[in-house]
């Protein structure tokens, strides 16, 4: 497969135009707001496109099934130019399609990989229910905060902090397509005093200031993650479907 230049990763928008989860990420590479490295299967009006995003996910599409030939080209590209070279040896993949997704089953399966899936969610205005002030609320002692990033890629930040110490933080990881990928962390000894939901909350109320739809997807063991993102008004989707494979499995 030929390797795209960066100036060249809007070529591909069409390939991944109906992709129904990971959209932020997908097309903040896209927009030029997020660093990856994209593959296709000829430099104009590719057919076939694999994008290796710097978050560390994997994606693949395609205008159709492709053949053994171009099947044993993208298994290929997967473990010779973006594994072999990445810094952490990796692989999460999800396959848009499931024509496509069941072509690559046997060839990865070979290969040692296993499939596992994601839980998304779509988030609802509806289902919300905002915090009642949130100002108000944070207890006394914690300052909340928005933070911007000195970049140009849109994404931002809220920060909850007692003095020095960062209690939470809720953070866009990629903006794209008008839609913002959120991740939270709290802190353990911090956690279940509803700290995640007062930084996520502000943080949406942050995303639909700016137009933004925010996005939500974990792995089914964050448990609390999962029950934050319903109590957030985020409704399940489908869970996404993904190849992963790591050395020594």
């Amino acid at each position: 497969m030929i390797e795209l230049e960066p100036a060249e990763h809007c070529k591909v928008a069409p390939l991944f135009s109906t992709i129904l989860h990971s959209v932020a990420l997908v097309h903040s590479v896209l927009e030029g707001k997020a660093g990856a490295r994209v593959f296709v299967d000829r430099a104009e009006r590719p057919q076939v496109v694999l994008l290796a995003h710097e978050a560390g996910f994997q994606y693949l599409a395609a205008a159709g099934i492709p053949d053994k030939d171009a099947t044993s080209e993208i298994i290929a590209t997967l473990f010779e130019q973006i594994l072999l070279h990445a810094d952490e040896q990796e692989m999460v993949l999800f396959v848009f399609g499931e024509g496509l997704r069941q072509a690559l089953v046997v060839p990865l399966t070979e290969r040692g990989a296993v499939t596992i899936a994601r839980k998304v969610f779509c988030y609802d205005p509806v289902k919300h229910q905002p915090l009642p002030s949130w100002r108000d609320w944070a207890p006394h002692g914690l300052t909340v905060a928005v933070q911007q990033s000195s970049t140009s890629d849109g994404r931002f930040a809220v920060t909850l902090m007692r003095g020095e110490q960062q209690i939470s933080l809720c953070q866009t990881v990629c903006v794209g397509r008008g839609m913002a990928e959120i991740d939270i962390h709290t802190i353990e000894e911090e956690r279940g005093k509803g700290y995640a939901r007062l930084t996520a909350s502000t943080l949406i109320e942050e995303c639909l200031r700016r137009n933004l739809t925010p996005c939500w997807s974990c792995w089914p063991e964050r448990v609390a993650s999962v029950k934050l993102a319903q109590r957030l008004g985020f409704m399940p989707q489908p869970d996404a479907p993904a190849f992963f494979w790591m050395p020594n499995m």
